[in-house]
């Protein structure tokens, strides 16, 4: 790691504009009507990695095991989930039922329908610019295979994956995407 300091930083203006951002973003996904963030992490972890294990999942979401028992519970509670027999027969796998897979659509398209209202007042230029500006503070911001994890655990990574996701790529050891 190198010690040079952007002067930029030390203007309390974008760092005020990037915490609102992150706090607006967040507000905008949880007003959205399917459970709670954690939910619809888990949701998606067990879209992305069917037949994971609880400590998987744990992992993914980054809560203690008990607190990762409790949310797969109410999961399977709600008829979104099914546990069966682990690889190693004291651990259990995870899968989601049709209903979950149906809440996960429903999820993504919650999330797109917020996040597509936040960008809409920038114009197509704009939009470049700021989605070079994200794969560039993403990429760097990626430490690890857990961390990146949890950075995507709410994205749709369908279309990332195939244009260069930036986390991706800092964890595979790629270079930045553009």
């Amino acid at each position: 790691m190198h010690s040079y300091t952007n002067p930029i930083l030390s203007i309390p203006r974008s760092i005020n504009l990037l915490g609102a951002l992150a706090l607006a973003t967040m507000d905008k996904l949880r007003n959205e009507p399917v459970d709670t963030l954690t939910t619809r992490a888990a949701l998606l972890a067990l879209s992305k990695y069917p037949g994971c294990s609880i400590d998987a999942l744990r992992a993914n979401l980054g809560l203690s095991h008990p607190a990762t028992v409790r949310v797969v519970a109410g999961l399977m509670h709600s008829g979104l989930l099914t546990k069966t027999t682990g690889t190693d027969r004291r651990s259990v796998a995870l899968t989601l039922s049709t209903e979950g897979h149906d809440a996960v659509a429903q999820a993504l398209h919650q999330r797109q329908q917020a996040l597509s209202q936040m960008l809409q007042p920038l114009s197509a230029r704009e939009l470049r610019q700021f989605e070079a500006l994200a794969l560039k503070i993403l990429w760097h911001e990626t430490r690890d295979a857990a961390h990146a994890l949890k950075i995507c655990r709410l994205c749709d990574e369908a279309d990332c994956l195939a244009q260069g996701c930036p986390v991706e790529c800092k964890e595979c050891g790629q270079a930045q995407p553009s």
